[in-house]
């Protein structure tokens, strides 16, 4: 028993210390590197008047920052958005099972779990140091290396765990690469990757940028009633660069009901230094809201191909996913116009997307969560944590 108690205590502090290195991440002034948006638009006031009512009744006093940053796109005062540090430190923690989080969504396995949608071909994966070809037999290293090199046309190698904003991705050609170039990407990426054949996207998305395979968020809860869609966006990276991410440069915009495009995309970029630690960090965001084009690549109206696919297909696999209620998902559309897998993130970010649709993130059910997390604790017995037994 003194041992499990001490792990117990050991995994405990572990969360609380994890809360508050992302409450000190997740302040006005750490966000406030957010350019160009004019966001001080809402007098004391009217904050005093519409925002803090609603959130007194939760014991609540969130910055005012966070309501001028969402609601930027439309000037507008909307008392339910929710506050960044509220949802990753709370929120999320609460609707989802975090404890079967980098299990559930290694890139690996995403075939496994999600076999009746499209995914890319996989080539070779490697899971713990350990390489496996596409139908997850076993496979020596040098196997891998010759079913890349053996690969005709591009190959998308990537990070298959603790992956965020397009990192670390490498796109080749292998005919122009040797044995010793792909091994040393293999070092590169690490001891948990897939390389695939790299997606051919609908020539509509094309239009966007065609040198990147642009993305697709859809954001999902699973209540006891089904699956609820509140809100879907597209991300494009920007011209000349083969990634998508959270300030790449390039633009994202709202998806509206009728699968066309919101009349303002939202312009990102963001400078970048090395960490010394094989991987990037964001300096400064600079962001803004340009009206009816981005770099006149689409105009208000431009309409998504298989939108109402990819929906569909969301309805259908959020469900084998129960541990967790709230998920973003990742999607593009190839050639043939089916929708592509790409992705699921059990702690999807909440910035962009309530900028980008002007409303809460959670849409119709934003004040059941918030009800439920700080009153009602009906979704409580649905994080039963487990003991480690030695």
């Amino acid at each position: 028993m003194i041992y499990e108690k001490l792990f117990e205590n050991a995994y405990n502090a572990a969360r609380f210390f994890r809360k508050k290195n992302l409450q000190s991440l997740l302040t006005s002034e750490s966000l406030a590197t957010y350019e160009s948006l004019g966001v001080q638009y809402i007098s004391d006031e009217e904050y005093n008047d519409a925002v803090l009512p609603y959130w007194k009744k939760y014991g609540r006093k969130p910055q005012k920052f966070w309501f001028e940053l969402y609601g930027s796109r439309e000037k507008i005062i909307e008392p339910g958005f929710i506050p960044a540090d509220i949802y990753f430190t709370e929120l999320i923690p609460y609707i989802n099972n975090l404890d079967m989080m980098n299990g559930a969504t290694d890139k690996c396995f995403y075939e496994h779990w999600f076999p009746r949608v499209r995914h890319a071909k996989t080539i070779c994966r490697r899971i713990g140091g350990l390489y496996y070809d596409d139908d997850m037999h076993q496979i020596s290293e040098k196997t891998a290396l010759s079913l890349c090199l053996g690969h005709e046309g591009e190959l998308v190698i990537k990070p298959s765990i603790y992956s965020c904003n397009s990192l670390n991705i490498h796109v080749i050609d292998p005919s122009g690469c040797d044995e010793k170039e792909v091994l040393g990407i293999f070092n590169s990426v690490g001891a948990n990757f897939i390389a695939q054949d790299k997606i051919r996207q609908h020539p509509e998305l094309s239009r966007l940028n065609p040198d990147s395979v642009n993305t697709i968020r859809v954001n999902s809860l699973l209540t006891e009633n089904g699956v609820y869609i509140p809100s879907s966006s597209i991300r494009v990276g920007a011209p000349g660069e083969d990634r998508v991410s959270v300030g790449s440069g390039g633009f994202f915009a709202e998806i509206l009901d009728d699968n066309t495009l919101s009349d303002k995309a939202l312009i990102d970029s963001v400078e970048w230094k090395d960490s010394g630690r094989g991987m990037e960090e964001q300096l400064l965001h600079k962001v803004k809201w340009m009206a009816d084009c981005a770099g006149g690549r689409y105009s208000a109206g431009f309409t998504i191909p298989a939108m109402d696919k990819i929906r569909r297909q969301v309805e259908m696999i959020h469900p084998v996913m129960a541990h967790f209620k709230w998920i973003g998902w990742d999607w593009t559309v190839d050639e043939e116009g089916e929708p592509v897998f790409i992705e699921f993130n059990c702690s999807p970010g909440i910035i962009v997307s309530q900028m980008n649709s002007c409303r809460p993130v959670f849409g119709e059910m934003t004040e059941w969560i918030i009800e439920d997390y700080f009153i009602h604790r009906t979704w409580e017995k649905n994080q039963q944590q487990g003991i480690i037994c030695i």
